[in-house]
């Protein structure tokens, strides 16, 4: 089975490059196809950054920086969802959402590879929640 016929979404849309369809932005009448090109994320279905609907290149041009480096195209909704729930940051420099990493530092200069979640005022920095807790304990000052 190829990539042209998908199978249906949860909404019993077909999915696949060879079905046409409509921008889902409520208000936008763009010509597009149920292909990857076009899906919020990169595959169909939705998952922890991506719905599972189907977006012209003006309504999913937000990009994300996953876990593993790489990179995918949201749409509007997931990328105000995702700054929202705080776990992402905007880079400008990059001008991408990323996962925050804990800012620890090990003794062989091994960053703490966790997510974080706890920002530190008086450095600015954000710690994963087992580092924050040894923070409290009087740890990494």
């Amino acid at each position: 089975m190829g990539w042209g016929d998908c199978g249906k979404d949860s909404n019993g849309r077909p999915i696949g490059y060879v079905f046409d369809a409509t921008c889902d932005h409520p208000d936008c009448m763009e010509q597009i196809d149920r292909g990857l090109t076009y899906v919020c994320g990169d595959m169909h279905g939705d998952d922890e950054y991506s719905c599972e609907k189907y977006f012209c290149d003006t309504h999913k041009n937000n990009y994300v920086t996953r876990n593993d480096g790489s990179d995918i195209t949201v749409c509007n909704e997931c990328w105000d969802r995702m700054i929202e729930d705080g776990e992402l940051y905007y880079d400008e420099e990059e001008e991408t959402l990323s996962h925050l990493t804990c800012a620890v530092v090990d003794m062989d200069r091994v960053n703490c590879p966790e997510p974080a979640k706890h920002l530190i005022p008086k450095t600015n920095d954000y710690l994963c929640d087992g580092c924050y807790e040894e923070y409290k304990k009087g740890a990494y000052r």
